[in-house]
């Protein structure tokens, strides 16, 4: 699961989303639902208005977003020294496939990706972290996945985080996914709904960021 600079090409199959057929009540076309990629909530984005990624960030990856008939939706952005990371996912027009959200680094003309899934699997050190330099970068990039990965479906697949810098940088993510998502449901109350239920808790064990994130939210009295 090495991360490398890629082309379209390779950036297609990461970000490429699956709208996935709900069941048909008309003769019109049915309702698409999709997997938000930090919390793993489905939902239906006919609904849930989840925002583009913006023009201004789309030329900072020329080619990347360019194809006709897709669109792409950004779930989490953190802006940070001169580096800009995303949370995104595409769809295009007829499409037949799975759902993968991917996460992009991009630092002046180069951009990075891997799977978002990948980098928000990152776990803290248990010793804590030692004198690694706090340097600017995606977490998780070019850290290989244990092996376990390719051959146990069931295999907890995490990296372990470098530096106090990069655990900030994820928690940014996760934070601002948080935020983006309470304005794409229209209120705290339609996303708590989604996201505080024991079945997304739960499902959220092998990303413990994710799931800090998650539980400290959800554990903010709304009364």
């Amino acid at each position: 699961m090495d991360a490398k600079t890629v082309g379209f090409a390779s950036l297609y199959m990461l970000l490429t989303g699956f709208i996935q057929v709900g069941a048909q009540t008309t003769k019109t076309s049915p309702a698409p639902v999709l997997e938000e990629p930090v919390f793993g909530i489905v939902y239906s984005p006919n609904l849930v208005k989840y925002e583009q990624v913006p023009p201004s960030l789309k030329k900072l990856c020329k080619g990347f977003f360019d194809e006709p008939g897709q669109v792409s939706w950004l779930y989490a952005h953190l802006s940070s020294g001169h580096s800009e990371y995303l949370v995104v996912m595409s769809t295009w027009k007829d499409q037949d496939g799975d759902s993968f959200g991917a996460s992009i680094w991009i630092e002046g003309s180069k951009c990075r990706t891997d799977e978002s899934n990948w980098t928000l699997s990152g776990v803290v050190p248990k010793g804590g972290y030692g004198p690694t330099a706090d340097s600017e970068k995606l977490p998780g990039l070019e850290v290989p996945a244990p092996k376990a990965c390719n051959s146990d479906p069931n295999a907890h697949c995490n990296y372990t985080l470098q530096s106090a810098r990069e655990e900030d940088i994820l928690r940014g993510l996760v934070r601002d996914a948080l935020q983006r998502s309470i304005k794409a449901y229209g209120a705290d109350s339609g996303f708590r709904k989604a996201a505080c239920s024991a079945k997304i808790l739960k499902g959220n064990e092998s990303y413990p960021i994710v799931q800090q994130e998650l539980q400290a939210y959800c554990s903010i009295s709304t009364h």
